[in-house]
């Protein structure tokens, strides 16, 4: 694996050079895809010298790949069927970006191992064994992520009252009877929207400091 190889296929679908010659099935393959082809094949510090003709040449082999559902388990025709991991996901990033992150993951348990590539499922039951009512738990979210079914089912299942606050402006008094609250009566908390308030939250965390005292 090279540094050029490297940044090729970070970069795959970046194209700076027009192809001086015709798609050759422009009916499945996008003219996109076959500048990248061209260009792949132009770029002398890879192993993909003559892959424009090579592929005008077997597009039926191509065509499979392509409209394969599994493409990153197909096997690329005659001579570049040995490629290396890193060389095929660079031609497999450019015939079937979609795939990519399957084909990653499969070259890396392939090369490191299964643990590599797999998490052990997360379980907020477990996360709560190991807390105190000193100890929050803070979640920090990801585009579409939102813990709060969870929470509530992991409370349900408990029989634990939930309280939530949606922390902004004006509601710091609001967060602090509800967390006043629930240190009398045993409830749980839910501030959202933490981001908007970092100063209250180190009213926060000064209070638990007191009372971990």
């Amino acid at each position: 694996m090279t540094q050029a190889e490297v940044r090729k296929l970070l970069l795959a679908n970046i194209v700076n050079t027009t192809p001086d010659k015709k798609n050759p099935c422009d009916a499945w393959l996008s003219d996109r895809q076959w500048a990248q082809i061209y260009e792949l094949a132009s770029d002398q510090a890879l192993t993909f010298k003559g892959l424009d003709t090579f592929f005008s040449e077997n597009i039926t082999a191509f065509k499979h790949i392509i409209e394969s559902s599994e493409p990153q388990d197909e096997d690329f025709p005659a001579k570049y069927k040995d490629l290396s991991p890193v060389q095929k996901l660079i031609l497999l990033r450019i015939l079937r970006p979609d795939k990519i992150v399957p084909a990653i993951q499969k070259a890396i348990q392939a090369k490191l191992g299964r643990s590599f590539v797999e998490y052990d499922t997360f379980g907020l039951d477990s996360v709560l064994a190991d807390t105190r009512p000193q100890t929050p738990l803070i979640f920090i979210l990801s585009p579409g992520s939102d813990p709060l079914e969870d929470i509530f089912k992991l409370a349900q299942s408990i029989n634990q009252e939930v309280l939530m606050i949606s922390l902004g402006q004006g509601q710091d008094k609001a967060a602090d009877t509800a967390i006043k609250g629930a240190k009398d009566n045993g409830k749980w908390v839910v501030l959202q929207n933490c981001h908007l308030a970092p100063s209250y939250l180190l009213k926060v965390e000064k209070g638990l400091s007191v009372e971990d005292d």
